[in-house]
């Protein structure tokens, strides 16, 4: 376990990875429908799936900059903890939350 990195980000789910960051343990709590947005950043953040598959523009939380997953295939959880999906770059539908 010396190698493994804890981040408790203050909601019901946690996320654990190697400092490699090879391994991604998520298990949420809560679940909501996301509607693509430019401006609104979601209350509280969490990791996305990807209901029916194409490119996902996202802002991870600690980044400040935007990043595109092109191409992702429909049942797919995206392995990063989110707090925007963006409109813009956005072709993938019935994207769920989970936090």
């Amino acid at each position: 376990m010396a190698n493994m990195v804890k981040k408790d980000h203050g909601w019901a789910g946690h996320q654990v990875m190697s400092k490699q960051g090879d391994i991604v343990i998520f298990q949420g709590s809560l679940v909501e429908t996301i509607t693509p947005s430019d401006t609104d950043s979601f209350k509280e953040s969490g990791i996305v799936w990807v209901g029916t598959g194409d490119d996902v523009a996202v802002m991870p939380v600690d980044n400040t900059t935007s990043v595109i997953f092109k191409n992702v295939p429909s049942g797919t959880l995206l392995p990063v903890l989110v707090k925007q999906v963006l409109k813009t770059g956005t072709k993938a539908t019935n994207l769920l939350l989970l936090k």
